[in-house]
């Protein structure tokens, strides 16, 4: 029964990263430009040490378009504040933002973002493809499929949280 459940989770994990390399790797990405709608002047998140949960001043702006939420480095070589617009990049699938420019006085800016699934991260959809095709490929040592099953939903979870859905 175990067997037989982490058997489907592996099918069903090889097909969801077969449709994120799709997105990510081989279709082109698609350029929107969008309106600003807001800038937060302070972005906080919530650290916890020792003696509780702080919350504590991030180095990073949050711009809101239209569609999308874009957090920016604070320290820039240009007034990202004074613009209305941004142009990104992002995937046609999926909608994660790889890059984005802001022309400001004639001149475009590219944006420097947070480690995302394009730069720093890019390890996660790696390991969760390498998990998902060996766990279909092993199907007939039951003990290797229920663990790669196991470790499918983990990867599942965390690639979900890199991806900013939670």
């Amino acid at each position: 029964m175990i067997y037989k459940i982490c058997r489907k989770i592996n099918i069903i994990c090889a097909i969801i990263t077969s449709i994120l390399f799709l997105d990510l790797l081989v279709l082109p990405t698609i350029e929107k430009s969008e309106k600003i709608i807001s800038r937060e002047a302070e972005y906080y998140y919530n650290s916890q040490n020792y003696g509780g949960v702080v919350r504590v001043k991030s180095e990073y702006r949050l711009v809101t378009t239209e569609n999308y939420r874009y957090p920016i480095e604070t320290y820039q070589q240009f007034e990202y504040w004074k613009c209305d617009s941004i142009r990104l990049h992002a995937t046609p699938i999926l909608r994660q933002v790889n890059t984005g420019f802001i022309k400001l006085e004639g001149k475009e800016y590219e944006l420097p973002s947070k480690g995302s699934i394009f730069r720093d991260l890019f390890f996660v959809p790696i390991i969760f493809g390498l998990c998902s095709v060996l766990g279909v490929l092993l199907k007939n040592n039951e003990e290797q499929t229920i663990n790669f099953g196991i470790m499918n939903v983990i990867m599942l979870l965390v690639l979900l949280y890199v991806m900013r859905v939670f």
